[in-house]
């Protein structure tokens, strides 16, 4: 649950310098909750929690939040405070400069309980192979998502696949970031301007006081640090589009290959964060 802390640690800094004391217990309560599962390691919905529900494939959470799978290997909607936030979450391959966006061939949703709730994903690539998504998603919005890729047999190799999204811009957006370089030391600046293209960025929160998006990998992808490959992040009108590369190790069998990543959208609970609204 390391993953889960170091997210819950950059939501703090994140409020910490930019709205003082404004929402800060929000995500203190955030911490605590990742701590208590930690300890007893019972799923259960922590007081002040909403459980998920399920209907369809669309999965609803606290804080006006819906995920929502249409035939698509990640959210292809998520919806927060009951308004459109992120849109167009997809997987991109790139051979020979040419682009190509996986298409599922089916989708299905499984849940275990008001905790949690698993959705599988899987689609053919021709070219590359089958490729399978799974998706585990808690009822606070944070979800674990593993990328499988099992090559065609003549395949020596797997193609660069990217993650992207589009999250929706308001005049307080703004970019909460970490990069590879600064794993291990949390400098106390880390809001950028919306526009960046540079070095890979570990964490990535688009936030702007009544809703975030976040993305980010665990310290296992550190060898993407050292390659050539960038983060970009740029507006486009009234939205803001993220791709990231996915890095992957191969199994233990040789047989396939796997990228994992985390993604969540807040609020946590129901009427959060209104600071905005009632000062």
């Amino acid at each position: 649950m390391l993953y889960r802390l170091c997210l819950y640690g950059c939501m703090l800094l994140y409020l910490s310098v930019l709205y003082a004391e404004s929402g800060r217990t929000d995500v203190i309560s955030l911490i605590q909750s990742g701590t208590e599962d930690m300890q007893g390691g019972e799923r259960v919905v922590l007081p002040g929690f909403s459980p998920l529900t399920i209907e369809g494939t669309n999965i609803i959470l606290g804080g006006g939040r819906t995920y929502s799978w249409d035939e698509s290997l990640l959210p292809a909607n998520i919806a927060s405070r009951a308004a459109p936030f992120v849109h167009s979450m997809q997987l991109t391959a790139e051979v020979d400069g040419r682009k190509t966006i996986f298409q599922p061939a089916s989708v299905n949703v499984r849940e275990a309980s008001g905790h949690d709730a698993k959705v599988l994903a899987e689609t053919v690539l021709e070219g590359v192979g089958r490729v399978l998504v799974s998706t585990t998603l808690e009822y606070d919005g944070f979800a674990k998502v593993e990328v499988t890729v099992f090559p065609e047999p003549d395949a020596k190799e797997i193609p660069d696949i990217y993650f992207s999204s589009i999250v929706r811009k308001t005049n307080f957006s703004k970019l909460v970031a970490h990069k590879f370089s600064n794993f291990r030391y949390w400098p106390k600046q880390q809001i950028f301007d919306v526009n960046y293209s540079g070095e890979l960025l570990s964490v990535i929160g688009i936030v702007d006081g009544q809703a975030g998006f976040w993305w980010f990998i665990d310290e296992e992808s550190r060898r993407l640090a050292s390659s050539k490959k960038k983060t970009l992040i740029a507006e486009r009108g009234e939205t803001i589009e993220i791709k990231q590369p996915l890095a992957f190790s191969v199994g233990s069998d040789q047989s396939h290959y796997q990228s994992t990543f985390y993604i969540m959208a807040t609020p946590v609970k129901n009427d959060q964060g209104q600071w905005r609204q009632k000062r």
